[in-house]
């Protein structure tokens, strides 16, 4: 077994064990190649973007070691997704809704070999 499957492996289980603070959310993937990537003010979306509903996803708080040199704030969201559900590297563009709410993506990071992703995410 090598490290990547390793790594994605410990990554399903964890979220297996937290499995009541994961939530189903929709991850909407905008200007990846998919459509003009345009932005239409009437519909307030973004012509051919790509939505990929039932990405699971953990909400916690912004820890402090988190703020330091970077543009995330206390009053954001910290998103964990595991790799699996996202087969490519999130962007800035794009924006995700989960329990009800809608977030913009404004800082992304990842695990070696993109077993999950963590995302800093402000209410849009």
């Amino acid at each position: 077994m090598n490290i990547e499957s390793l790594l994605v492996s410990g990554v399903e289980k964890a979220f297996s064990l937290l499995r009541e603070a994961v939530f189903l959310g929709t991850y909407h993937r905008n200007n990846s190649g998919y459509g003009t990537g345009d932005y239409d003010p009437v519909t307030d979306t973004v012509i051919g973007a790509q939505i990929i509903p039932n990405v699971r996803m953990i909400p916690l708080a912004v820890e402090t070691t988190d703020l330091a040199g970077t543009i995330v704030m206390v009053t954001d969201q910290k998103i964990l997704i595991p790799g699996v559900d996202l087969d490519f590297d999130p962007t800035t563009s794009d924006y995700l809704k989960v329990r009800g709410e809608e977030y913009n993506i404004v800082r992304y990071k990842s695990v070696p070999t993109g077993a999950l992703h963590i995302l800093f995410c402000r209410a849009r």
